[in-house]
């Protein structure tokens, strides 16, 4: 196939192919899919979806976007960018075409994001207080978990009891996104809560690390309705589960651990996206500069 025959939805399979090929997440894929199938829509309904892709130009991309804030708040549309970037520049790797790539000319980094919430440390303590009843050590162990280690729900959900050391609190997340293996760290209370939860357990380290009250492998939607179950009972707003996450990363933060290690520790490509977690206020920036005030090292 020529150049100026590689239509969008061609180049888009050819895409997707090569992702599958790499092992990427079923969900990142899902997802490749749904934000480029938008796109594809859009050339359809101005005509040139038939059109060679290299006929693309940054007027185009930047229209689509335009349009895509129409009905999609920033972070959707910044959701939309990172896709499209992918593709274009998969396909600069992959065919090498005499072009200047549009999608570098696009910018849209001005379209400040505004961090989302992180659930309040005070808030996890009610949600712990929360716990009771028959599931009471498991649902205070994931709690401890998510807050502690900052990993992904998804990340949480595929852990086996092997990939916890409950000696050194070292946790090899080996399915994380696009399938990239990290280690990230529980400290000695998560530990314990966890310890508790295995006592009496058969153990293998194949075997899930949460089970749910049929003894298999929680899932996601299981996952959630623990947390939604827990923020009634603790009288707070319902909290998603990337919260914790967020909660990780600001608290460290406020421990003084540097943005480059949180990064490292969430497992984020680019500190930026580190930046986007740290909804850091006001108080934030006092404590910080209590800490490092240069007048106060003078005589």
């Amino acid at each position: 196939m020529s150049q100026e025959q590689l239509i969008f939805s061609d180049c888009v399979a050819q895409f997707i192919t090569d992702k599958e090929i790499q092992h990427l997440s079923p969900k990142t894929i899902k997802f490749y899919r749904e934000e480029l199938g938008y796109f594809g829509d859009f050339l359809e309904k101005k005509g040139i979806n038939q059109k060679s892709v290299f006929s693309f130009n940054s007027v185009l991309l930047r229209e689509w976007f335009a349009d895509l804030g129409t009905h999609r708040n920033k972070g959707g549309v910044a959701c939309s960018f990172r896709t499209i970037k992918c593709l274009f520049n998969w396909i600069d790797t992959e065919y090498e075409p005499d072009w200047k790539n549009p999608i570098k000319k696009v910018n849209i980094s001005n379209n400040k994001i505004e961090p989302l919430p992180e659930i309040p440390l005070e808030t996890v303590q009610a949600l712990l207080n929360a716990c009771g009843g028959k599931f009471e050590i498991r649902d205070t162990a994931i709690i401890k978990f998510l807050f502690d280690s900052g990993v992904r729900a998804s990340e949480l959900l595929a852990l086996n009891i092997e990939d916890v050391d409950l000696n050194s609190g070292m946790v090899k997340v080996k399915h994380g996104k696009g399938n990239k293996m990290r280690i990230v760290w529980i400290g000695q209370k998560t530990i314990k809560a966890v310890s508790t939860m295995l006592k009496g357990r058969e153990i293998a380290g194949s075997s899930p690390l949460f089970l749910n009250d049929e003894n298999e492998r929680i899932g996601f939607f299981g996952l959630r309705q623990i947390i939604k179950r827990l923020c009634v009972k603790a009288e707070t707003k319902e909290w998603g589960l990337h919260s914790f996450r967020r909660a990780f990363a600001i608290n460290m933060f406020r421990k003084g651990t540097d943005i480059l290690t949180i990064s490292r520790l969430l497992g984020h490509t680019s500190v930026e996206i580190t930046k986007r977690y740290l909804n850091i206020g006001n108080e934030d920036l006092r404590q910080a500069h209590l800490r490092a005030s240069p007048a106060d090292m003078l005589n």
